[in-house]
């Protein structure tokens, strides 16, 4: 069901986070299911998000390879999400990377703080999540992970740390400062 027949590797080439081209916003913003997201040359060590969070779009089959976890973090800046994968069984892997920094407000629907698929398939490889926290209000309904929320979560050799949910009213419930699969 994953299978696409389009499929490209796409480098980004900027750590600017303004939506011109080759930052990471607009390839993600261009792929196409089955594309690689491709940030092992960039030699810049953070990408911070000024623009809020990426989302992925309707894609239903994502890659995103970068340099290193020790080479690259890509940061919310302590005031947005990070990467949120939005179509139902997308099929979201992330590899080689940082994401820290990641931060919901109670007063909105956001989905965990650093990375979600809360419908999909996410793998994370090689990935350090850190500093991400989560304030859900029960008006929005129940969530679940402060840093990873995922409806199937695979990780290989990777840590969530220092990481949070916070339930903003006491009648609803939040799951899993760290990481919550639904599946």
């Amino acid at each position: 069901p994953f299978a696409t027949a389009h499929a490209a590797t796409l480098p980004v080439t900027s750590c600017a986070d303004d939506g011109s081209p080759g930052t990471l916003r607009s390839v993600i913003a261009a792929a196409h299911d089955g594309d690689v997201v491709d940030m092992t040359q960039l030699t810049c060590g953070t990408i911070t998000l000024e623009l809020g969070e990426i989302g992925t779009g309707d894609l239903r089959n994502l890659t995103l390879d970068g340099p290193g976890r020790d080479k690259l973090t890509i940061s919310g800046g302590g005031v947005s999400p990070i990467l949120h994968a939005q179509s139902y069984n997308l099929l979201f892997t992330v590899r080689d990377v940082t994401l820290a920094h990641g931060r919901t407000e109670p007063n909105k629907y956001e989905h965990s703080a650093c990375l979600s698929s809360e419908l999909g398939y996410l793998t994370i490889e090689r990935v350090d999540i850190t500093d991400c926290h989560s304030y859900f209000n029960p008006v929005y309904g129940v969530h679940g992970g402060g840093a990873v929320s995922a409806g199937l979560l695979t990780m290989i050799d990777s840590t969530i740390t220092d990481s949070s949910v916070h339930l903003v009213d006491s009648d609803g419930s939040a799951q899993g400062g760290g990481a919550f699969a639904g599946r």
